[in-house]
């Protein structure tokens, strides 16, 4: 790992083609599936001169690596199906009100399909475990003011755009189904909250549950994600930083009734955590000076295995928001 006071500097240079994307949602949704440990979908740019985000897989141990778009706009956001056959992601649209929208694709690339067609930025999508639904959050955009608030709301809808459904509403965000389909995990404020944390609902949009509430002493939970045997979820507990609309804090995991949350090895400046489809090891992007890096690490936080190479490069660049494919045992 790097020293502490180059990752803490690196925070402050994200690329900021993603800058209204993570304002929306800090982290993606990332389904970690239960199977055996796949590929790892993120996005990137090859250096800080990019102007666009695309969408890369590579092996765990940092091999094959591929690109899977090449459009010349933005995407975000890749997240496997159960299956590991398909990938959803957020993509930049031209002409519509916010310009990200929901789209899915096969696992080689191919078969790239707009699934909404929303006004407001959709963020956070994640198939459901039987690939009929996908989760996602959209915000309407509008000012936060008594006439008209803002509101980010989180949706199911089918893969082929129909049947869309609100599910909960509020200042929410980063939904992902569990394993097995039964509830969903969120974070943020719903709507009749004061304060902001970890919450699960159950895909109807009933039996709101709280699981953090960490909104006090400058930090924030964000970004959580089931382990495959749905057991226990993975989150960020965020320093924030306003005055660069970053998260940089501390890995934690607790089991999915909230109890036992505990840090794991302290890793300065990392983010998006998500469990591998095994259950064996944790992705995550960790950032160094002008460079993001993935790494994996086992579950208590050591073991660190450079996947992405960035950070060897001189001209720098970026691999964030992992995504871990789950493959069929034999």
């Amino acid at each position: 790992m790097r020293d502490r006071s180059a990752v803490r500097h690196g925070v402050a240079l994200i690329a900021l083609a993603a800058a209204i994307v993570a304002f929306v949602s800090p982290a993606a949704a990332r389904a970690a599936f239960p199977g055996s440990n796949g590929r790892i979908a993120y996005i990137g740019v090859p250096s800080y001169a990019t102007i666009h985000t695309d969408i890369f897989t590579v092996l765990p141990n940092g091999s094959g690596f591929e690109q899977l778009t090449d459009n010349g706009v933005s995407e975000y956001e890749p997240s496997w199906s159960s299956t590991g056959r398909r990938l959803t992601f957020i993509r930049g649209v031209a002409g519509t009100v916010g310009g990200y929208q929901v789209f899915k694709m096969n696992a080689s690339g191919g078969n790239q399909t707009r699934v909404t067609h929303d006004d407001g930025i959709d963020s956070s999508p994640g198939f459901s475990p039987n690939g009929r639904r996908i989760a996602y959050a959209k915000d309407n955009l509008e000012s936060a003011d008594e006439d008209t608030p803002r509101r980010v709301s989180i949706f199911k809808i089918r893969p082929d755009g129909e049947r869309k459904r609100r599910m909960v509403t509020g200042l929410v965000t980063a939904p992902e189904y569990s394993p097995n389909g039964e509830r969903i995990v969120f974070s943020g404020i719903p709507k009749g909250k004061r304060h902001g944390g970890i919450w699960t609902i159950r895909p109807d949009g009933s039996d709101l549950s709280r699981l953090t509430a960490p909104y006090s002493n400058g930090y924030s939970d964000q970004s959580p994600s089931w382990s495959p045997d749905g057991r226990h979820i993975v989150f960020l507990r965020c320093h924030i930083d306003s005055s660069i609309h970053a998260c940089s804090g501390d890995v934690y995991v607790m089991r999915a009734n909230a109890s036992h949350k505990h840090p794991i090895e302290p890793i300065y400046g990392s983010v998006s955590p998500t469990y591998s489809p095994a259950g064996d090891r944790i992705a995550l992007s960790i950032h160094g000076e002008q460079c993001v890096d993935i790494y994996t690490i086992n579950v208590w936080g050591s073991d660190p295995r450079l996947v992405t190479h960035n950070c060897d490069a001189a001209q720098g660049g970026t691999a964030r928001q992992p995504s871990w494919q789950p493959v069929a045992g034999d």
